[in-house]
C-alpha cells in the first residue's frame, strides 16, 4: 500500500563572494523525521565553464539528481538530495567546477517518499528575449515535483506552469533564481512544467526538476528455519533440527533486505564430533541452528544446545532447544 509523499519549502540563501566553494553554515533543513530527505537546489552564474562538482550536507556527500548548464555554460542549476533524519539545521557546502560570481541554494524537506527520485527533467535557453522553456516529467500518483531555475543578464520575474512558485530571488543586479513545487494525487504522465520570464528580459539560463513517488509498503508472512546440526560418529546421537520462527512484517517495497540462510552442520567422522547448524536471519529475526550431537569418545557425550538440541552420545545428555 502506498504512503503519500509530502514536502515543505524551507528557504533560500545566496552569496555573491565569487568563490569556487560556497559554504552555507547552519542552514535550516526543516523538521527532523526518520524518513526525511533533504533536497537542495543550487544555482550559480559566472564565466563559461560553470558546473556543480559536489555537495555535502552536514559533512555527508549528497547525491546529484539532475543538473543543466545553459548553452554557453555561464549558468547552471542542479538538484541534490540526501536522507537526513535528525537535526533542524546543517552546513551545506557546494563545490563548483570553477569560480562563480554568485551562488544560491534553496532547501525542501521531503517525507513519505521513495528513497530516490523517480524521474527528472531539464532544459535551457541562451541569449533569448522574453524567454520561455519547459520540460516533461512523470509524477507518480501521490507524488511530488520540485523544480528550480537560474538566469543571467535578466532581472524580470518568473512565471511557472503546472507547479507553484516557492521563491523568486535576485542574487545581484542581473542574476535571478527561482523554485517551485507541487503534489499530485493522480498520476501525471509526461506533464509539461513551464517557465517564462516577463516581457523585455534578454538572458540565458536553465531549469531542472525531479519527482518523488510515495513510499510503498507490502505486508508479508515469513518462515525462517535454521540449519540442522551435524550428527557425531562413534555412538553419536542425531543432530538437532534447526529452529524455526514464523511471523509477519510490513516491508518497504523499494528497500533491499538481506537474507542469511543457515548451513547445516557437518557430520563427524571417526571419533570426531559433528558441527552445529548455522543461524538463518531475515529482517533482524533469527532462527537458530540446530545443536550437534554428542558421542562416546569424541570429548563430549552431551548434545549441544541449538534451535533444537542435539541428541546425546553414549551415557550423555541431549542439548536444549533455544527459542528463536
Amino acid at each position: 500500500s502506498p504512503n503519500v509523499a509530502a514536502f515543505s519549502y524551507v528557504g533560500a540563501t545566496d552569496n555573491t563572494s565569487n568563490l569556487t566553494t560556497y559554504t552555507f553554515t547552519d542552514h535550516a533543513i526543516g523538521d527532523a523525521s526518520s524518513d526525511r530527505i533533504v533536497v537542495v537546489a543550487v544555482a550559480a552564474a559566472g564565466s563559461a565553464g560553470q558546473g556543480v562538482s559536489s555537495m555535502t550536507i552536514g559533512g555527508v556527500s549528497a547525491t546529484e539528481s539532475v543538473e543543466r548548464v545553459n548553452g554557453d555554460a555561464e549558468t547552471t542549476c542542479a538538484l541534490y538530495y540526501l536522507a537526513v533524519s535528525s537535526g533542524t539545521t546543517a552546513t551545506i557546502v557546494v563545490t563548483l567546477a570553477r569560480g562563480a560570481m554568485e551562488c544560491g541554494i534553496a532547501v525542501w524537506a521531503v517525507t513519505g517518499s521513495s528513497p530516490v527520485p523517480t524521474d527528472t527533467g531539464s532544459n535551457y535557453w541562451t541569449n533569448a528575449t522574453n524567454p520561455s522553456t519547459s520540460y516533461d516529467i512523470t509524477i507518480p500518483a501521490l507524488g511530488i515535483c520540485l523544480s528550480t531555475a537560474c538566469s543571467k543578464n535578466g532581472t524580470a520575474s518568473y512565471t511557472w506552469t503546472n507547479v507553484n512558485e516557492n521563491f523568486d530571488t535576485l542574487i545581484d543586479s542581473s542574476t535571478t533564481y527561482t523554485g517551485a513545487s507541487i503534489a499530485y494525487d493522480t498520476l501525471q504522465t509526461e506533464i509539461t512544467i513551464g517557465l517564462a520570464m516577463a516581457s523585455g528580459a534578454s538572458n540565458k539560463g536553465s531549469v531542472v526538476g525531479l519527482a518523488f513517488g510515495p513510499l510503498e509498503y507490502i505486508d508479508v508472512e515469513y518462515l525462517i528455519i535454521g540449519g540442522g546440526g551435524g550428527a557425531s560418529s562413534d555412538y553419536g546421537g542425531g543432530g538437532g533440527a534447526g529452529g524455526y520462527v514464523a511471523g509477519s512484517a510490513t516491508l518497504i517495497v523499494t528497500k533491499g533486505y538481506s537474507v542469511t540462510v543457515g548451513a547445516g552442520g557437518a557430520g563427524g567422522s571417526g571419533t570426531s564430533l559433528g558441527s552445529n547448524g548455522s543461524d538463518s536471519v531475515f529482517n533482524s529475526v533469527t532462527a537458530y541452528g540446530g545443536g550437534r550431537s554428542g558421542n562416546e569418545s569424541g570429548g563430549d557425550q552431551n548434545g549441544d544446545d541449538g534451535g533444537s538440541g542435539g541428541g546425546s552420545g553414549y551415557n550423555g545428555t541431549g542439548g536444549s532447544a533455544t527459542a528463536g
